[in-house]
């Protein structure tokens, strides 16, 4: 029985921290039971009773080394999980980082998805604000043209006022010495006729 166990302890020592569970239970087995070899009890150990001191010095020594490569690797293992659970975290946070990201991504998104639909808007906004300003250009120009043909109607009613009042000036020019003429002869109408009165009295008396 003593040449299984000084194999598992020799294989310990290339195999950290992967053989099989049966054999590190061996192992610790062997090393509980240090004191019980030392005794001198190697039956108390599990081991044949023929087992020599040397035999058992042997074992005691490979099993201390096999438990201190144990104990070095458990801790490294320790040390491996304490390193995998912080490198979970800082998964984690880089997760929830990740998605922090992904938020400001997609808000950003909405965002620029808003601010094209606002410039689109504002686009179609000045396009109509273009469609009324030539509009009303076109109105102005209208305006410009009627007031224009306006002003030439004014001038030619101005002329034809000045000329209607040219007219009325010779009208009573001419009127005035129709009169004149008229009294004139109105005048030597009565005289004539006042002449005509005293030589009818005239002859009567004669």
């Amino acid at each position: 029985m003593l040449e299984p166990l000084l194999q598992v302890a020799t294989t310990a020592q290339g195999y950290p921290m992967k053989q099989a569970r049966g054999e590190l239970t061996l192992l610790r087995h062997c090393c509980l039971h240090i004191g019980t070899l030392a005794a001198g009890d190697n039956n108390g150990a599990g081991l044949p009773v023929e087992t020599s001191a040397g035999e058992l010095t042997l074992l005691r020594h490979r099993c201390l080394d096999a438990e201190q490569r144990l104990e070095a690797e458990e801790q490294r293992c320790v040390e491996a999980v304490r390193q995998m659970e912080s490198a979970k975290q800082r998964a984690l946070e880089a997760q929830k980082y990740a998605d922090e990201a992904r938020r400001r991504v997609l808000a950003l998104e909405v965002r620029n998805e808003d601010n094209e639909r606002s410039l689109s808007d504002a686009k179609r906004a000045c396009e109509r604000q273009e469609q009324r300003a030539e509009l009303a250009e076109r109105a102005v120009r209208g305006l410009e043209l009627q007031v224009v043909d306006a002003d030439r109607r004014a001038k030619q009613a101005e002329l034809l006022c000045c000329n209607a009042e040219q007219r009325v000036r010779e009208t009573e020019s001419r009127s005035g010495e129709a009169g004149r003429l008229a009294k004139g002869e109105a005048l030597r109408a009565a005289d004539a006729e006042a002449r005509m009165k005293a030589a009818e009295v005239g002859s009567v008396r004669r």
